[in-house]
């Protein structure tokens, strides 16, 4: 299975304030995008990782999927708890006079644009402004590791936990994400070379 996701680069300013993540999160109607851009041949995922993959829980599935269920009033109020409100009433927030203008890599997959403009619209109901920049998959998979983008729809193929330490939330290892957490490091590097199943599966 693929996981398609929507990432960003969490060492820029604008994505620090956690209810601005969570908004973004909220913002997004997975079936949606599903329905407009693969024909509905695709399950939605709330949680980090698809049901084929080792470590994929149910019941983190289902805590996810109560938590990010497309909300945008919820989205709109946790942004303007974060500072960020529509002063000039044209429909995008500004914090400390700059607009929430953000720019979304995909690659020139025609789904994945699709995808991208439904996520485009999604965002721009919450007041978030979005520029859709396609790029070759080699400049995106050559570029999003030294954090030269703000925000990208990518995807990865890796049918095992170990997807979560190696490429998305790993001590100096998220290569798209760039997403910083003392709290998980030691658990994906103890999952990493857990060899019991059963042990690894609880970390």
């Amino acid at each position: 299975d693929v996981l398609s996701y929507l990432g960003w680069n969490n060492k820029l300013p604008i994505f620090q304030d956690v209810n601005v993540r969570q908004a973004i999160a909220l913002a997004i109607d997975r079936d949606s995008i599903i329905d407009n851009t693969l024909n509905g041949e695709a399950q939605a995922v709330f949680g980090p990782l698809p049901k084929a993959a080792f470590g994929y829980s149910e019941k983190i599935e289902t805590i996810a999927t109560d938590k990010y269920t497309r909300d945008t009033g919820a989205a709109k109020k946790l942004l303007s708890e974060a500072g960020w409100k529509d002063i000039n009433k044209d429909g995008v927030v500004m914090k400390d006079g700059e607009e929430f203008s953000v720019d979304l890599w995909v690659d020139d997959d025609p789904a994945n644009q699709r995808a991208a403009q439904v996520i485009q619209s999604q965002l721009m109901e919450i007041g978030i402004k979005i520029t859709i920049s396609v790029k070759e998959a080699a400049t995106i998979i050559e570029q999003t590791p030294n954090g030269a983008h703000e925000m990208l729809l990518w995807s990865f193929g890796w049918p095992d936990s170990d997807v979560l330490n190696f490429l998305l939330f790993g001590k100096d290892k998220s290569k798209r994400l760039h997403y910083e957490n003392e709290k998980i490091y030691s658990i994906l590097e103890k999952g990493a070379i857990e060899m019991d199943q059963e042990a690894r599966l609880k970390l």
